[in-house]
């Protein structure tokens, strides 16, 4: 579970990678999970975008994982 704290110029987030929308970051404790909302507005996809906390061990981690994209 994570408890560190991270600056906001730390959990620097990439748009959405399906529609191009800026993010924001929440973790839910209740369901271990990082999850990720489009800020005024919604994806086509799905709202939220989740990471499971089983396959990230922290934040940095989780901004990590929701930061990388394919072409990279």
């Amino acid at each position: 579970m994570p408890t560190e704290r991270m600056k906001r110029s730390e959990t620097k987030l990439k748009p959405c990678p399906f529609c191009g929308v800026k993010v924001s970051m929440t973790y839910n404790a209740a369901d271990n999970t990082f999850n990720f909302w489009h800020i005024g507005t919604s994806c086509a996809l799905v709202e939220p975008i989740r990471i499971d906390g089983d396959l990230v061990k922290n934040i940095a981690e989780a901004v990590e994982a929701w930061n990388r994209r394919v072409e990279e």
